[in-house]
């Protein structure tokens, strides 16, 4: 099959079982069906999914920036009480002194490394 796909240009698609090769026909298609292929604008947007537990907008802003996930923009808003401008206004000796929880339950500081990866985000400049 693959000497079809370098050879002739056919495109494969390995599937597991006959349940999984409907599955994959049907998509393909809707892929043609639903809409015309210049109206479909879902690669246009980045994918955020909907949690049971709903987030802040504090935690979704901080936890895009890089380094920041949602563990740490959780606590960064108790510190900065929900406030983006204080958080973003913040030097990297407030960032490295935030603690979070870790896995196993223990508190530990964000760090100088970190604090510095987000203070030269905000910066505007690259690592």
């Amino acid at each position: 099959m693959y000497g079809l796909a370098l050879r002739a240009g056919v495109l494969t698609y390995p599937t597991r079982d006959r349940v999984d090769t409907v599955r994959h026909i049907v998509d393909l298609y809707r892929m043609w069906t639903d809409d015309s292929f210049e109206d479909h604008t879902s690669h246009l947007v980045v994918y955020q999914p909907h949690g049971i537990l709903q987030q802040s907008d504090f935690i979704k802003a901080l936890a895009s920036w890089p380094r920041v996930g949602r563990q740490i923009a959780k606590a960064a808003e108790r510190v900065f009480k929900g406030s983006v401008r204080k958080a973003a206004m913040a030097g990297p000796k407030e960032w490295a002194d935030i603690e979070t929880l870790d896995n196993r339950g223990k508190y530990r500081r964000v760090g100088e490394k970190v604090a510095t990866d987000i203070d030269t985000f905000l910066e505007g400049k690259k690592r």
